[in-house]
């Protein structure tokens, strides 16, 4: 097996490892009520620190997108997905840095749809209740 398939294989193995997709899933729940959190006025010590989270949460994203895409057969493919292509842009405008100017409104809508990551996780999220 050459170096490159060996790559590959280690984040095929990281996409699917059931450990790893619950902590996603615990990250974009951390995420939420982070958000939620930043609805209220807070002391200067505690937007600090929510601030770093945003951070550490954005770069997890970010790295968690590419692995997904390292693991998947071609680009093409990845984007064939409506979910990956949701995911990508979601995480892709997370990374524009917004402060407190008219766009913050945006920057907190679009990290609530980070929520929204959990039905592309989730496939029972997906389906309609019976």
């Amino acid at each position: 097996m050459s170096r490159v398939s060996n790559l590959k294989q280690t984040f095929i193995d990281i996409r699917s490892n059931k450990f790893f997709e619950t902590f996603v899933i615990a990250v974009i729940i951390i995420s939420a009520l982070k958000v939620g959190m930043g609805t209220y006025p807070l002391g200067p010590r505690l937007t600090s620190a929510l601030l770093m989270l945003d951070y550490a949460v954005t770069v997890f994203f970010l790295v968690e997108i590419l692995v997904r895409i390292a693991a998947e057969h071609s680009l093409r493919r990845f984007f064939s997905n409506g979910w990956n292509v949701f995911d990508f842009l979601i995480v892709t405008a997370s990374l524009i840095p917004i402060d407190q100017s008219e766009m913050a409104l945006l920057g907190r809508l679009l990290r609530i749809f980070r929520v929204l990551r959990l039905v592309s996780i989730i496939p029972e999220c997906a389906r309609p209740a019976e």
